[in-house]
């Protein structure tokens, strides 16, 4: 998994992307990751990357997940989930 912390932290530094131990040790280490910064960053091409509320219809498709973030998850066996508005959290298919 630290590899793809690694991806998804160069593609979008904003997301803070670490183990979700870090967010609660009762997550397994390696299981699940969590998004620090998901309420606040985006996308190169200036879209949100997370946006529980889709307003306007922002990432219809893939549940408020910006869908390049998205397809990078389900690439490496992990699906996005917020765990709240304003939490974004990813866990292994």
């Amino acid at each position: 998994m630290k590899n793809l912390l690694n991806i998804l932290n160069d593609k979008f530094p904003e997301l803070l992307a670490v183990d979700a131990s870090e967010f609660d040790n009762s997550y397994e280490i390696g299981d699940a990751i969590w998004f620090k910064g998901s309420e606040c960053g985006d996308a190169p091409d200036g879209l949100p990357l997370f946006s529980y509320y889709m307003e306007f219809g922002i990432h219809e498709d893939t549940d408020g997940v910006h869908p390049e973030l998205d397809h990078i998850l389900r690439e490496y066996g992990f699906y996005p989930e917020p765990y709240d508005p304003a939490t974004l959290m990813a866990g292994r298919m």
